[in-house]
């Protein structure tokens, strides 16, 4: 399994970053487990599972599947980048923060998290219309039924958590 080092513009915090981009604890395609991030993204065709962990300033990411060639690998990488924020710098918005004592705190209390991107339009619109028309609950509901009726499941009958890029 190849892993890479990436090196996110700081401050960043996985945990945070994930947790936003989970919304609810039944999204079956943006897995956190408290210490991991994982997500499959189709590439060209190929499957390819993610795990990122993050180790002081530096994400571990580790890829695995059948044919990940160096251009997969590239692909996949910069999808991370888009969907974790890793090169979004708020340096703006914290200095920003600081002047406001009401927004202070609460900045100061999720220093680190960086917004995350959808990959793709349809992604963007998937989410924006279910979330959004219904409940939040409902809308990732219907998502998980769309991905696992239209990608299929994994081996050994794990759900496939997917996204084509």
């Amino acid at each position: 399994m190849p892993s890479v080092r990436l090196t996110p513009k700081q401050p960043f915090r996985l945990d945070l970053t994930s947790w936003v981009l989970r919304r609810r604890p039944n999204n079956t395609w943006d897995l956190w487990d408290g210490e991991t991030y994982q997500r499959v993204l189709v590439v060209e065709g190929v499957p390819v599972d993610l795990s990122a962990v993050q180790r002081g300033d530096e994400l571990v990411v580790t890829l695995s599947g059948s044919q990940i060639s160096s251009k997969i690998k590239k692909q996949v990488i910069a999808a991370l980048t888009r969907l974790l924020g890793i090169d979004v710098d708020l340096s703006a918005f914290y200095r920003f923060a600081r002047s406001d004592r009401r927004l202070a705190p609460l900045a100061e209390r999720f220093l680190g998290f960086k917004p995350p991107r959808f990959l793709t339009l349809f992604e963007a619109l998937t989410n924006g219309i279910t979330c959004q028309q219904l409940s939040l609950t409902v809308g990732i509901i219907l998502i998980n039924r769309l991905v696992e009726q239209y990608v299929g499941t994994c081996t050994a009958g794990a759900h496939f958590r997917s996204q084509t890029i």
